[in-house]
């Protein structure tokens, strides 16, 4: 199952042999069990980015279905994609440390956006419906940054 954000509340593990139901798994978190393909930008939010250079870009992509096997960028809102260089392990269920260098041409707002692949064949898809709780988002995050002079 997958780990939801209160797990620091975590106190024990039980292990069993057949399947617990608890309200846990059929009320609160129904069908939350596996972690779909995402990806972040290691970057503030409505950063401010000086230019008249070549920024290099980092982000993580993970997938609770497999190894990511590719992470591609936009750099202009999603008109047109490049590959982003992978660094790191690319081990299953842990996230894939990712680089793309970028020299903005011209001053003002810009929306990055950033879209895995994992080794299942899932990518992000640029839009998702909502989940009734709140989970299993999976979609393209618009990463806004602003370009400024010197």
């Amino acid at each position: 199952w997958v780990g939801v954000a209160s797990i620091k509340w975590l106190g024990d593990i039980e292990v069993a042999t057949s399947e617990l139901r608890t309200p846990w798994n059929t009320v609160f978190y129904p069908e939350v069990t596996t972690n779909p393909a995402k990806s972040a930008f290691e970057l503030a939010w409505n950063a401010r980015l000086p230019a008249g250079g070549q920024h290099i870009l980092h982000g993580r992509s993970w997938s609770g279905r497999g190894r990511i096997a590719r992470v591609e960028v936009s750099l202009d809102g999603g008109a047109s994609w490049r590959e982003a260089e992978h660094h790191g392990r690319h081990l299953v269920s842990a996230w894939l440390p990712w680089h793309i260098a970028w020299a903005p041409r011209h001053t003002g707002p810009h929306v990055l956006m950033a879209r895995a692949t994992d080794a299942s064949g899932v990518t992000q898809p640029l839009a998702t419906p909502r989940h009734p709780f709140g989970y299993h988002f999976d979609a393209v995050v618009r990463h806004p940054v602003d370009v400024v002079t010197g």
